[in-house]
This record gives C-alpha cells, sequence and structure tokens, in this order.
C-alpha cells in the first residue's frame, strides 16, 4: 500500500531521472546552446520514444508479474524486448540515428525504476507498475493536448536553431519543436512527482488503475 510517511530514499531515486530530464528540456527551451543546439531534435525523438516505452512497460510488467513459471516469464519478457527493439529500429533508421536503440532501454529501466528500487514493498510492487503504466498514459496525453494548444513561447528555438536540426519530414513538431520541449519538461516533471508518491493517487482510483494489458505468459 502507498506509505503515508512521505517519500523515501528509494522513491526519491526513482523519481530522479524523470526530473533531471524534466530539467534538461527546459534549458534546452530556454537556451539551446548550452548543452548544443541538436539536443532540440533529440527530445523530439525521445517522446516519440517514449510513447513506445509507455505500452512496451505495460506489457512487460503483465509478463513479468504473471502467474506463468519463472522461465516462461523471462522468455515472454525477452520475446517483448526483441519486438519492441526492432520496432525502435524504425525509428533509428528514419531519422539516420543509433542512439534511439540504447535510449530506448534507458527510459524503460527509467519507467521501471520504481519496481527495479522496490516501491510498495513485496507485496505492492505490481499495483506500482499497474498505476505507473495508467499515469503514464494520462501524463502523456495530458502533456501533448496541453503543448499543441496553448499559445507557448519558442524562447530559445529560434529560427537558426530550427533549422540546424536539418528536419526531414512536417508537422507541427518539426515547424514548432519548443512544443516537444514543453511537453518533456510537463511530462516528466508529472512523472517525477507521481513516482515520488509511488503513484498513489492512480492507485486509488477506482482501486489502483485500469489493468494491465494480459500478455503472454502474464497468466491470463
Amino acid at each position: 500500500m502507498p506509505h503515508d510517511s512521505g517519500p523515501s530514499i528509494r522513491d526519491f531515486l526513482a523519481a530522479l531521472p524523470d526530473f533531471l530530464i524534466a530539467g534538461t528540456a527546459i534549458l534546452t527551451w530556454y537556451d539551446p546552446t548550452v548543452l548544443g543546439v541538436t539536443k532540440v531534435g533529440y527530445f523530439v525523438l525521445l517522446m516519440l520514444l517514449e510513447f513506445v516505452v509507455v505500452h512496451s512497460a505495460a506489457f512487460m510488467g503483465a509478463v513479468a508479474y504473471g502467474k506463468a513459471p519463472k522461465v516462461g516469464r523471462l522468455t515472454g519478457i525477452l520475446g517483448l524486448a526483441l519486438f519492441y527493439t526492432l520496432f525502435v529500429g524504425a525509428f533509428a533508421l528514419a531519422f539516420h540515428k543509433t542512439w534511439p536503440l540504447w535510449s530506448f532501454w534507458v527510459l524503460v529501466l527509467n519507467r521501471m525504476a520504481g519496481v527495479l528500487l522496490g516501491q510498495g514493498g513485496d507485496d505492492g510492487a505490481a499495483a506500482v507498475v499497474r498505476a505507473g503504466w495508467a499515469a503514464g498514459v494520462m501524463f502523456y496525453v495530458l502533456s501533448a493536448f496541453l503543448t499543441i494548444f496553448l499559445p507557448l513561447p519558442h524562447l530559445g528555438v529560434t529560427p537558426a536553431v530550427v533549422a540546424a536540426q536539418h528536419f526531414t519530414g512536417s508537422g507541427l513538431w518539426i515547424s514548432e519543436p519548443w512544443r516537444v520541449l514543453a511537453m518533456a519538461a510537463v511530462y516528466y516533471t508529472l512523472q517525477g512527482v507521481s513516482t515520488l508518491k509511488e503513484h498513489g493517487w492512480a492507485r486509488r482510483l477506482g482501486r489502483g488503475a485500469p489493468p494491465l494489458p494480459q500478455g503472454e505468459g502474464a497468466g491470463g
């Protein structure tokens, strides 16, 4: 069950990566030259990867906490890992980058950090996964909606910075990439705050959250 004594060390450690990414997004939005102007394009691809991560973490969590034997669960997780890695490979080819492949797994570990660090205890780990998945979906949709429709300043993302990304596609994220930076700042901040509380708010809504998808080996 969620604790009432305030965030623990493990909670802070689980939430730290989200806050770091949010801070990096804000800094890049304010002045892209600090970390390099190409970081703007990095965040465009990062948020596309995060969409895949939210989806994959749900299924991996379902398999990991399923009722199948340990070998079956391990096989299921490896199968899902291969599938999503191939999927992410399409992004890597489209953007002519190799870093999305390893970044994907960094993001997956970040999304599963609460479980790896023991959030929720032995009996509550599965509930943390369920609630974390529900929170991730909600925060992604909310941050995307807000940053698409609200008027946002470009701050340091000038036309010259946009041109330096050498985008080849089209769309709002391509023409106004500061919206992606704003989305990343909102999304990861919300994730960090929710993780500090072990997603307790989501666990209380409807006694947890929508059930995890039932993947192969998940006991469904």
